[in-house]
């Protein structure tokens, strides 16, 4: 499923993990940490990148499969469907 527009219809909190995927690829995540963080995630094509320096408060529009529990050092996710 390919995922175009930027509007969320529900919220659930992420754990971050290696091994657990989303049922469902979620189309962002918020980071409601007090300060900017880093969040490891794995894209909907399957790549694993670590985004560095992310601001909290804020929905972050990166289509994922995973947040990934190594290099991630945010701990308030929600990730956005």
């Amino acid at each position: 499923m390919l995922i175009v527009n930027q509007s969320a219809f529900d919220v659930f909190t992420a754990t971050p993990s290696n091994t657990t995927t989303f049922a469902q690829p979620a189309r962002g995540f918020y980071i409601g940490d007090g300060a900017v963080q880093d969040v490891a995630i794995r894209t909907q094509g399957g790549q694993d990148v670590t985004l560095v320096s992310l601001e909290p408060g804020i929905i972050h529009w990166f289509a994922c499969k995973q947040i990934r529990a190594t290099g991630t050092s945010a701990t308030d996710i929600k990730i956005v469907y």
